[in-house]
This record gives C-alpha cells, structure tokens and sequence, in this order.
C-alpha cells in the first residue's frame, strides 16, 4: 500500500511535468524498450540517442520515442574505443542541445563525463555492470575516465549491489547511488504460456526434455562448459536436447565450441525475439542454465523463474541477495563441467525439488519492469526539481 500511494504521488506530478527524456542506451537492447514504453506510457517524450550500423533499434513502434542515430566514424574501428568514445560524444554535445531535454539518461559509465557538458541538465548513470564488474579493472585510462565522469553526475544507479560497490570502489559518489533493476514483463513472462509451440519450431518431440541456455554465445558466459557437459549427461539420459540462443554471437568462440561429436544433441536457436518467442521456449525447457564466470542482475533467469522453470546458475553473488541455492535455484562452481552435469541430472531425474512458485513471487517483488521503472522515472522527477531550485 505504501508503494501504491507512492506511486499514484508520482503519477500525479510527473505527468504535470511532461519530462523529456534522452537516452544513450546500446540499441536493440530489451531494456531501452522497457523503459521506453514506461516512460511513454506515463506521457514523457523519449529521444533515443543509437548507434548504425551494427546496433540498431528495436522495429517496435513506440508512441512518444524518437530515434536519432549516430553515424559511425568510419576510420574509428570498435577495437579504438577511447576515438570511438570521444566522437561518439562530440556528436551527441553537437546535436543534442537541439531537442531542450529534460534528463539525459546514458548507460555505461565511459559515457558519465556528458555530465560535464550538460551542467544544467540532469544527467543519471546507468552501469551496465560489465562496465565496472569487468571492464574497469583492465585499464587505468577507462578508470580515469570513469572518475571524470562521477564528479559532476546527479546520479547513478544499477541493477546489483555487487555494480553498486565496484561503482563506489572506482570513484561513484555513494550519494544519490541506487539499485534500480530492469526488470521483466510478468505478463509476457509466466506459467500460462501455450506448451509445445517451440517444440514444434524446432523438431523436438513431445516427451524429449529440452536444457535451454538464453545467454549469448561467448566466453563470458562460459557456453564450452555446457557443451562439455553434454556427453556426461547423455551417456546417462539420452533423450534431451540442449538449445542455445545465439544473439550476440561470437563466431570464433562459436566455431571452436561446435568442434564435438555431439551435434545431434545440439540446437543453435538463433536470435530469439523476447516478448513473442523467448516466452515459448522458455514454456518447452525443462530447466534454464545461466553459468558464466561474472554477473550482475541477469534478466533471463528472472524469466525462467517467472515462468516456473528450474534454473541452474554459477556459484557467484548476484544471486545472493534474494534467492536461496536449493530452494529457488541450483548453483554450480564456475567452469565445472562434472558439477554442471550432475545438477542436470539431478532434475532430469526429479532429485531436486524447487519452489517455484516462491522463486516467481520474488521475481514480481523485486523485478518487476513496472514498479522498478516508476521508480526511476521518481528519482528523475526529483532530481529536475532539486535542479530548479
């Protein structure tokens, strides 16, 4: 109830307001649609700021967002990040003045010096968690543009405490530092989604069990061990397929995993569209496995949970702060092979016994795309009165 009325406050004034709202977001990304469809459905103007040609914006036609590309350098190859960083933000300083926003909303902390270019605008920073979890520790001149950046922001927020400490550990003021998930859809994502529909799409049959893994094909999220678990799992219970989504593919980590005699056992999904297909698969999976060697908040296990499906994931802390190895999920050591295929087994052969339905309870308190929204869209209300007075 007090979130509510929280909430119906919020609502009151922020649509006085009318915010316009500019977001620095990498493109085709499910959380910029999220968030744009909250903020445009709260009745703010959305002016998305997006890369072409190797990233692009969802098709999806949102009233209310307006999409401005940036043309790529084309003598600035993406392995030159810090030319790349400084045209990219040449670009947005010259053109974006043009639109008079309100908030200027960038994701991934190299952006953060916009604040010093903006001084009367609100500028919040969105860590992607990479960005910090990873990234940072591999370069001083990432760090100290990371610091630039921190002085002037009005904001930063993150979807993990884990982000959250190594933000602050890296120079992020500790004031006005919030955990603000994505969040997921719950009503595209839950356990009334038709069976046997990706079944179908695929050519599984009916009563073989399906081990799906939703992350990208590449080292981080360490897709060899899954593969390698394969013929450890198989020489146990042989009909299962394993199917992985392959956007964000890296072809040459991709190449070297599919040298195995297991392909018969393999099925390469492609990219999956989240709010039409991603829901199927996830109904047909027998379990979701999320094992990569670092994460932050990962929005598909938060699916799967909410769908009422078994997940396995890497012994890390994200997971921590909510959930309960046993009880709402399984977790395994990083780059355990054996360990991986024992906990498959486990629940192909019904050892386990999760609550499911506790797992889903908490995806909807803490992860829920709306609520966790809305709460932004607060702190930016705040943040443009603070600035006006």
């Amino acid at each position: 109830m007090l979130f509510q009325s929280f909430v119906d406050s919020y609502r009151y004034n922020s649509r006085l307001l009318g915010m316009k709202i500019a977001l620095l977001y990498k493109a085709n990304n499910l959380h910029l649609i999220n968030r744009a469809k909250l903020f445009t459905s709260e009745g703010h103007k959305v002016y998305y700021f997006g890369f072409l040609p190797k990233e692009r914006v969802s098709d999806e036609n949102l009233s209310g967002l307006y999409r401005i590309n940036i043309p790529e350098f084309p003598f600035f190859p993406d392995r030159l990040y810090k030319l790349n960083l400084l045209y990219r933000v040449l670009w947005i300083y010259q053109h974006a003045k043009e639109f008079s926003f309100d908030v200027l909303y960038v994701q991934g902390a190299g952006y953060g010096f916009l604040s010093i270019l903006f001084p009367k605008k609100v500028v919040i920073l969105e860590h992607m968690g990479s960005d910090v979890i990873i990234l940072a520790s591999k370069s001083y001149l990432r760090r100290f543009i990371y610091r630039l950046g921190y002085r002037n922001i009005d904001a930063v927020v993150q979807d993990s405490r884990l982000a959250q400490i190594k933000g602050i550990e890296y120079g992020a003021p500790e004031h006005n530092n919030f955990i603000i998930n994505v969040g997921i859809d719950h009503s595209v994502f839950n356990n009334n989604i038709e069976r046997g529909v990706a079944k179908l799409r695929f050519g599984i049959e009916k009563d073989t069990k399906v081990i799906f893994s939703p992350r990208s094909i590449n080292k981080l999220y360490n897709i060899d061990i899954i593969v390698a678990a394969i013929p450890l799992v198989i020489k146990e219970y042989a009909d299962v397929r394993f199917v992985f989504s392959a956007h964000a593919l890296d072809q040459e980590y991709f190449d070297l995993i599919m040298k195995n005699d297991y392909k018969d056992y393999i099925i390469i999904a492609g990219s999956l569209d989240n709010n039409v297909e991603l829901p199927y698969m996830y109904a047909d999976s027998d379990m979701v496995l999320s094992v990569p060697s670092s994460d932050s908040s990962p929005l598909t296990v938060y699916e799967a949970m909410a769908c009422h499906v078994p997940v396995i994931v890497s012994d890390i802390d994200w997971y921590k702060d909510n959930f309960i190895s046993g009880k709402h999920l399984l977790t395994v050591p990083v780059r355990d092979e054996i360990a991986l295929s024992q906990r498959i087994l486990d629940i192909l052969n019904e050892k386990e016994n999760l609550d499911l339905i506790d797992a889903r309870r908490i995806t909807f308190e803490y992860f829920d795309y709306k609520k966790e929204n809305l709460k932004l869209i607060t702190l930016m209300d705040n943040l443009i009165k603070k600035k006006e007075n």
